[in-house]
């Protein structure tokens, strides 16, 4: 065999190695095609008679646990937060109070919640839409993870709480960011702190 009858064999096996490369690679680029799915069968759900009696219950033939089912999540609690009370001169919607709320629920890396004491039961409740509350408060968590709340963050969370009670026509009682800052630090060695990180 010659030297160019071997540099040619050598050629033509580099151009088809470059060629089926090239087809790999175009094919791992394309699109996939979808799979095809078998349908599912669908049913619609139905109430039965118990189902239907459960859900016309009045709210007042609730279980003792729905209620306090009703109230889980977090809460502000004086042992964790700092509060800010915002008094109302008239009772306000809660619809009222979500649009003026603030849009974000955090002060530095701290979070903060707001709450309502309602009207009709006389409870302090998350604001909810439809519900009526003479008064307000706010909670911002005094340590958590992060550490705890500076004066920074507390600066930022009370400016946000006097436009949200400028916007709400609430007069606000902020507590001394100093007097804040020091329960802040000093909480940083109790567990419950970080209930809501």
């Amino acid at each position: 065999m010659t030297l160019t009858a071997a540099l040619a064999i050598v050629a033509a096996l580099v151009l088809a190695a470059v060629v089926a490369h090239g087809a790999w690679n175009a094919r791992r680029a394309s699109p996939r095609q979808p799979q095809t799915l078998q349908p599912v069968e669908r049913t619609e759900p139905t109430l039965t008679t118990t189902a239907m009696a459960e859900v016309v219950r009045e709210p007042a033939q609730l279980p003792a646990g729905a209620a306090a089912a009703a109230r889980q999540g977090p809460r502000i609690d004086a042992l964790i937060d700092a509060i800010v009370p915002l008094r109302l001169e008239a009772p306000v919607s809660g619809d009222f109070v979500l649009a003026h709320a603030p849009t974000t629920r955090r002060a530095g890396s701290k979070p903060f919640l707001l709450e309502g004491l309602n009207a009709e039961i006389g409870d302090w409740e998350p604001i909810a839409l439809g519900r009526r509350y003479s008064e307000l408060q706010a909670g911002v968590q005094l340590a958590n993870r992060s550490g705890a709340l500076n004066e920074i963050e507390y600066s930022e969370f009370a400016q946000a709480m006097q436009v949200f009670a400028d916007n709400t026509g609430a007069m606000i009682e902020l507590p001394d960011m100093l007097e804040v800052a020091a329960r802040a630090r000093s909480s940083t060695h109790s567990p419950a702190c970080t209930m809501r990180s």
